[in-house]
């Protein structure tokens, strides 16, 4: 194997796995977004008894 090859190859690995990590991360803001809203949502609720 020529050694420009590998280095695509690593490279590639490597681009692919900060892109899962940012998908991750971007899941978990969601996720927090989401329970944030709901709390919020729940709080209103016991203002309004």
């Amino acid at each position: 194997m020529a050694e420009e090859e590998k280095n695509e190859e690593k490279n590639e690995k490597e681009s692919f796995e900060m892109h899962d990590e940012s998908v991750c991360t971007g899941v978990a803001q969601h996720v927090m977004r989401q329970a944030a809203k709901q709390q919020k949502e729940k709080n209103k609720e016991k203002d309004n008894k």
